[in-house]
């Protein structure tokens, strides 16, 4: 007991110091040390954790799976065999965990064979559950993901998954779609289909995969709304598909041929179509589809009713806008607006070319174009947009771009033959024409032709007289060119150029001479819009010609005069927007209803006033999905 008081001595030299010192116990079995510390920090906790004690233990595991330690079952695959630990295999894997809990052969079995797993992603699989390093790549991806659903890793699943959406590409999405869809990767399933959806004029032509879709698969990608693609396009992968095996998929072309909306074709395309021996004779069940098509393109209502039925319904993921593309204001602009039909609003890309939209509008901006530009030709083919010749700071251009309405964005196209300032430019027949204009120092009479197969221009026949600001617009399976300029006198002449016969003729002349006139064709009547007359006054004066009697009718004229505008036909009303008169450009549009002959001022205007721009309506991409 002597030692006693030194031992307390000792303790109390030591209270506040980390050494440990082992003392006798009180009466109420805590140290007399314990107590001493209990007392001056009650409530206070310290709690300390090994950032790398997990990552520790793995290792530890690892090396003693490698070197074959504690290991108390093998797996085999195939040739491979692996040594491995239960309770890892079982605490990692809700398959293992069932194999090794339950009183079956493989729970108390020193060597399990795993049926239906790739011995390559075995080894792949073991080495994560004991590293957490997963390897997924071209080659391990295939065998990796149905090994991991069977496994039940869904971490390597999920790994898996994101790699294939990784490398989705047109050529190899509908291969990734089957993928998902065999292993139930629900998720990967969606974002392909998507995919391909999004993409699917360039899967129909460049995946290999695509002429070995089934009728169901096929059947039910083109009944998407979400399709983006022209209905051209819808239409022409049909008949491939068909094509591929005649003998056994001839049956399925009616049902397949049903889910093309035929409503949505271009007018072209149906007179094309209608006028197809081989296609009808090959499909005479689409005779009723292009018949109510041609109906719903030449009413000049809005054709609700029709609207109603899926021919003629839009597909949701894109919608048609009004365009306009560059044109002056002061100097040449670059600049981009689209006007949403549905909410009566514009959309642009801001000074400070941050890519906005409105609140209300499904669509994004199109940014602008590369080159500004005036007074140039504008086409839409395949989802393309070309913006054809025009000037640049008052010199002739041959320069052509190209706005690609998938991806957003710009590119250079095949440039013309000849430099065309105030050119007219139309689609027929899916091809694109330049017609007329101005070269810097002369009125043009010769016109050229985009092969865009090709990507090359070449000649066609010349008008009978040269035009620049003048107005051309399609009407039927004929290209009309209307007034213009020739050396300084303003012309009343028009004359329509037939591309079966490469020859141009002329039609009665309009009732008063016009440069700069919109035109436009709607229903049966080609309508002449606005311009100068011979005196350079601006004109609010509209008529139009019925090739029926080779005559021209005026109708109401128009709020304000209005020349070197744009006017475009969508819903039975011809839409005419920007121009310029004697005093200012113009922002405002105008709507002309043909059934009530009356004009309407629409209440939005674009963002910057412009004349001599580039219209068209163009099938975009919406934001909703």
């Amino acid at each position: 007991m002597a030692n006693c008081p030194k031992t307390d001595s000792a303790i109390d030299e030591h209270k506040d110091t980390d050494s440990t010192v082992v003392g006798r116990k009180s009466s109420d079995g805590n140290t007399p040390l314990l107590s001493h510390i209990r007392s001056r920090t009650s409530g206070v906790v310290s709690h300390k954790r090994s950032s790398d004690h997990s990552a520790q233990i793995l290792a530890g595991l690892n090396e003693l799976r490698q070197t074959g330690q504690f290991c108390d079952v093998t797996l085999k695959a195939g040739s491979k065999t692996i040594f491995a630990h239960r309770v890892v295999l079982a605490s990692s894997s809700h398959y293992f965990n069932a194999m090794f809990s339950h009183p079956v052969l493989e729970s108390y079995s020193e060597c399990v064979t795993i049926q239906d797993v790739d011995e390559a992603a075995l080894v792949h699989i073991v080495e994560f559950i004991y590293t957490g390093d997963l390897l997924v790549n071209e080659e391990t991806v295939e065998t990796l993901l149905p090994a991991s659903n069977l496994l039940q890793l869904p971490f390597v699943r999920d790994a898996c998954c994101q790699f294939l959406q990784s490398q989705l590409q047109p050529e190899n999405c509908l291969g990734i779609l089957r993928f998902a869809k065999f292993h139930n990767c629900n998720d990967l399933w969606e974002t392909t289909r998507h995919f391909a959806e999004d993409n699917f004029a360039k899967v129909a032509s460049s995946c290999d995969e695509f002429a070995e879709l089934s009728t169901t698969e096929l059947e039910q990608l083109i009944s998407s709304d979400r399709l983006i693609a022209s209905e051209g396009q819808v239409l022409e992968a049909v008949r491939r598909w068909v094509g591929h095996d005649l003998g056994k998929r001839q049956k399925a072309a009616k049902r397949l041929f049903e889910r093309v909306r035929f409503g949505l074709l271009s007018r072209d395309e149906i007179v094309r179509l209608g006028r197809s021996a081989e296609f009808l004779s090959s499909n005479p069940w689409c005779k009723d589809l292009l018949l109510q098509a041609a109906i719903y393109h030449l009413s000049t209502s809005n054709g609700e009713e029709l609207m109603a039925l899926e021919q003629f319904r839009h597909r949701r993921s894109t919608s048609e806008v009004l365009m306009v593309i560059a044109g002056f204001l002061d100097s040449d602009l670059a600049s981009v607006e689209t006007f949403d039909f549905r909410t009566g609003l514009w959309t642009t890309v801001p000074d400070d070319e941050t890519v906005v939209q409105s609140n209300t509008s499904l669509f994004p901006a199109v940014p602008d174009i590369p080159r500004a530009r005036s007074f140039c030709g504008v086409a839409v083919l395949q989802r393309q947009v070309y913006v054809i010749g025009g000037c640049i700071n008052g010199n002739a251009i041959r320069f052509v771009d190209i706005y690609d309405t998938v991806e957003n964005s710009w590119i250079r196209g095949p440039e013309l033959r000849r430099k065309r300032d105030e050119v007219g430019v139309a689609v027929l027949g899916q091809k694109i024409y330049a017609i007329g204009g101005f070269d810097g120092s002369k009125a043009l009479y010769s016109a050229e032709v985009l092969d865009v197969e090709s990507g090359t221009w070449r000649s066609i026949a010349s008008m009978s007289c040269a035009r620049r600001r003048l107005g051309v617009a399609c009407l039927d399976d004929k290209i009309f060119a209307v007034g213009g300029e020739l050396d300084d006198q303003i012309l009343c002449s028009a004359e329509y150029y037939d591309p079966s016969t490469n020859m141009w003729t002329s039609i009665a002349d309009m009732e008063m001479v016009r440069r700069l006139p919109a035109v436009c064709g709607l229903g049966s009547r080609l309508y002449v819009i606005g311009g100068e007359d011979a005196e350079e006054s601006y004109l609010t004066s509209v008529e139009y010609y019925s090739p029926e009697t080779d005559t021209w009718y005026t109708v109401s004229d128009m709020n304000e005069a209005r020349s070197a505008s744009g006017a475009v036909a969508y819903g039975g009303l011809l839409y005419v927007v920007g121009g310029e008169n004697d005093i200012v450009c113009l922002s405002s549009m105008e709507t002309y209803d043909p059934q009530t002959d009356t004009w309407t001022v629409c209440s939005q205007e674009m963002k910057s006033a412009r004349s001599g721009a580039g219209v068209a309506i163009v099938e975009l991409p919406t934001n909703s999905i």
